[in-house]
């Protein structure tokens, strides 16, 4: 018996493996990976996209990314960022810097669509009006313009995902359906629409330069000019006001000579001259 214990302590040595985390930096807790449940269904092909990854396939996010709180862009954080402000003692009144951070929590929210749990970061303010809306799949597929600005990059992700789905595709098309719209005929309108602006424009700049002035044939007749005594002529009138100046210039005798005479000045007084001031008499003693 004692020479199987031998045996079986190299066995139990053989069969156990040891696994080593990866040493990080400043940290004594091992790295968690993001993973995120695959969807259940047909459509399991489609993963959940990453907040972090690369994937071409999905549309841009047209506000960018976040350059303040970069945190936010991987997570469900709304309008949340950190805030900066003054901590004033009671006695001395002594402000001292400091910040005040966004709650932020780490969820596993059920998405009706997607039939899984998503993993994801998100704040208190952002789970309270989930709950308010019903869901995370009805929060994510809001259409005002202030839902877009809060959900940021990774919401966009997931709402794309969302809509790749069966049943928001069906929704849609019920929504399509009441409001009289066929399948495609929506993006015809929208082309022919924008056709027919364009034509629009084409005209207007087409008349626009035909009739401008600067487009006209000028003609001499048509012309009109100020004469020096104020008079508006056309070129006719022009022509006879020249042809009187250069007749009254070549004619000799109607010329006015001004004469202004002689000015006689006195040699010892002059317009600057100081009169010298009058001698005072000595005083009698």
């Amino acid at each position: 018996m004692s020479a199987l214990l031998p045996a079986r302590a190299c066995l139990r040595a053989a069969t156990t493996t040891t696994f080593t985390l990866p040493i990080r930096p400043f940290s004594t807790t091992p790295s968690q990976q993001y993973h995120q449940n695959t969807p259940r269904g047909s459509e399991s092909k489609i993963p959940i996209p990453s907040p972090t990854g690369q994937a071409p396939e999905i549309p841009p996010y047209p506000l960018g990314p976040r350059l303040f709180y970069k945190q936010s862009n991987t997570g469900l954080y709304g309008h949340a960022a950190i805030r900066y402000g003054n901590k004033v003692s009671e006695r001395n009144e002594i402000k001292t810097r400091r910040t005040w951070r966004p709650n932020v929590h780490r969820k596993r929210l059920w998405s009706i669509s997607l039939r899984t749990w998503v993993q994801t970061r998100l704040t208190t303010r952002v789970l309270r009006t989930i709950d308010k809306v019903g869901g995370l799949d009805e929060y994510l597929l809001g259409i005002k313009s202030n839902r877009i600005k809060e959900l940021g990059p990774w919401g966009w992700r997931l709402r794309w995902r969302i809509m790749q789905t069966k049943e928001v595709k069906a929704r849609f098309a019920r929504q399509r359906e009441e409001l009289g719209l066929v399948d495609g005929q929506l993006e015809k309108q929208v082309k022919l629409e924008n056709k027919k602006y364009k034509m629009e424009q084409k005209q207007i700049q087409y008349y626009t330069k035909k009739w401008s002035p600067e487009s006209q044939p000028s003609t001499a007749a048509d012309e009109q000019h100020v004469l020096p005594d104020g008079r508006i002529v056309d070129e006719a009138g022009k022509e006879a006001y020249i042809k009187e100046t250069d007749a009254l210039l070549a004619d000799t005798t109607n010329e006015q000579t001004l004469n202004l005479g002689e000015v006689e000045v006195a040699k010892d007084e002059g317009f600057m001259k100081e009169k010298p001031a009058p001698k005072k008499a000595p005083k009698q003693v």
